[in-house]
C-alpha cells in the first residue's frame, strides 16, 4: 500500500535523491495515539495533532529560507499561509485514509506520510529560497537583467535539469514562470542574476512536478492545487481552510490596522465576522483610552481544543469552555456584546459567563447618573462576581468601570 501511495503522489519521478518508493517508513512519538483516536471515531482530534506536526513543520521550512532579515514580508506571509494549507490538507488527507484500516495497516500508512515530510520540507525550503531570490533579482534588474541556471549541488544529479545548466535568459522571460530551482521534489539546483548575454532557450523543457507549478514569487504558492493532497479532497469542509489560517503563527495570522490613536492587530479570520466593523471602531477607542497591545481575535470552534488553548490560554479555555472572546489586550481577554439599555443587565450577565472583562455596545443614549447607579448595582450581583472590568461603548465614547 505504501508504494502505491508514493507512486500516486509522484515523489519518486526521475529522482536519484532517495525519495519516493525507496523511502523508509518513519514512526514518530504519538503515532499510536493518533491511530487509536481514528479507530475510536475521534478523527478530529487526530487531525489536530497531525496538523500541528505537518503544517508546523512546513512553516519552519519557509522561515528557514527567509531567515531573520524578513526582506519581503508580504511574500513571506503568503508563502507561510500556503505552507499551512499544504500541511493541513496533508493531515486531512491522511486522516481520511486511516479511517476503516486495521491498526497494522494504519501504522504503515501513517509512517509513510511521516517519511514524506523530509522530502516535502526540503522542497518547500528550496522553493521559498527561489522565491526570495527572484524578488531580489527583480530589484537588481537594472544592473543584472538576466538569470543564469547553475549546476546542482547534488552528488547524484538527475538528468532532467542538467540540460538547463548554463542557460541565460532575461528575468521577464516566460521560461522562468514554470522553471526555477525547486520545481521538482528535492531539487538542489541553483540560479543567479547576471549581466552576461542571453543564450538560446533549451530545446527540451522539463514539466514541473505535480503541485510545484508556477513561480512562487509571482503566484504566492509553494504548492498548488494540483498536488494530490488538494486534488484528492476537492470537497473538504470549509472549516479546514479556517483551520489552516488558525495554525499560522501570530506574526502571520494578525494584520496591523492603523488608527489615529495607534495600531491594533486583527486576525485574518476576523474579516468574516459580522461584528468586525463595530469591533474595529471599538479597537480604535480602546487605543485612545490608553490600552496597549489590542487584538481582534478569530472565531474558533469549541472542538478545536489545541488551537483554543494557543490563542486564549489553557486557564481561560478551562473556565470558559464555550466562549470565544472578541478582544485581547495584552494577556487579558474581553467578551463584547451589543445591547439596548433595557436588556443591558442581561447582556452583562451573558458576557460575564464568557470573560472577566466585558465590553458592551449600547445603541441608545443613557444619562451619566443612570449609568453610575446601574454599574454600582452590577458589582453587587453575586452571579457576576468574576467581573473585574465593565467597559461601555456608548454615545460614541468608552466608559471604563473597574471593580471597586
Amino acid at each position: 500500500m505504501a508504494g502505491e501511495i508514493a507512486r500516486l503522489y509522484n515523489y519518486g519521478r526521475g529522482c536519484a535523491c532517495g525519495c519516493g518508493d525507496g523511502m523508509a517508513p518513519v514512526a514518530l512519538a504519538g503515532d499510536k495515539d493518533i491511530i487509536q483516536q481514528v479507530v475510536d471515531g475521534n478523527s478530529n482530534q487526530a487531525l489536530d495533532t497531525l496538523q500541528a506536526r505537518y503544517a508546523g513543520g512546513f512553516d519552519k521550512a519557509v522561515r528557514a529560507s527567509f531567515g531573520a532579515g524578513r526582506e519581503y514580508p508580504d511574500l513571506e506571509r503568503n508563502l507561510r499561509i500556503n505552507a499551512s494549507r499544504f500541511g493541513t490538507y496533508k493531515a486531512h488527507d491522511l486522516t481520511e485514509r486511516l479511517k476503516g484500516l486495521s491498526e497494522e495497516e494504519a501504522g504503515k500508512v501513517l509512517s509513510m506520510y511521516n517519511s514524506w515530510q523530509k522530502t516535502e520540507y526540503d522542497t518547500l525550503v528550496a522553493r521559498s529560497r527561489s522565491a526570495k531570490q527572484f524578488e531580489r533579482f527583480r530589484e537588481e534588474a537594472d544592473l543584472y537583467p538576466n538569470i543564469e541556471w547553475l549546476l546542482t549541488r547534488s552528488a547524484t544529479p538527475r538528468e532532467d535539469h542538467l540540460a538547463y545548466v548554463g542557460i541565460i535568459l532575461p528575468i521577464d522571460d516566460p521560461f522562468w514562470r514554470e522553471n526555477q530551482p525547486g520545481s521538482e521534489y528535492r531539487c538542489k539546483c541553483d540560479w543567479r542574476n547576471t549581466d552576461k548575454p542571453s543564450t538560446a532557450h533549451p530545446t527540451q523543457l522539463v514539466s514541473p512536478a505535480q503541485g510545484l507549478e508556477g513561480n512562487p514569487a509571482e503566484t504566492g504558492e509553494l504548492v498548488t492545487e494540483e498536488h494530490p493532497y488538494f486534488k484528492r479532497n476537492p470537497d473538504a469542509p470549509r472549516w479546514l481552510e479556517n483551520k489552516a489560517l488558525l495554525q499560522v503563527p501570530d506574526e502571520v495570522g494578525f494584520l496591523n490596522k492603523e488608527t489615529p490613536h495607534g495600531t491594533f492587530r486583527e486576525h485574518l479570520l476576523c474579516g468574516k465576522a459580522q461584528e468586525t466593523t463595530g469591533n474595529r471602531v471599538t479597537a480604535g477607542l480602546l487605543l485612545e483610552k490608553g490600552y496597549k497591545d489590542v487584538k481582534l481575535m478569530p472565531q474558533i470552534y469549541q472542538s478545536e481544543q489545541r488551537l483554543r488553548e494557543r490563542y486564549f490560554g489553557e486557564d481561560y479555555v478551562k473556565r470558559f469552555p464555550k466562549a470565544n472572546p472578541d478582544f485581547k489586550i495584552g494577556n487579558r481577554l474581553i467578551e463584547s456584546k451589543s445591547s439596548s439599555w433595557r436588556s443591558l443587565s442581561v447582556r452583562i450577565h451573558e458576557a460575564s459567563r464568557q470573560a472577566d472583562i466585558i465590553l458592551i455596545r449600547v445603541n441608545e443614549p443613557m444619562t451619566e447618573n443612570y449609568i453610575k447607579r446601574f454599574i454600582k448595582g452590577q458589582w453587587e450581583m453575586a452571579d457576576r462576581a468574576n467581573l473585574r472590568e465593565i467597559i461601555l461603548h456608548i454615545n460614541g465614547d468608552l466608559l471604563v468601570f473597574k471593580r471597586p
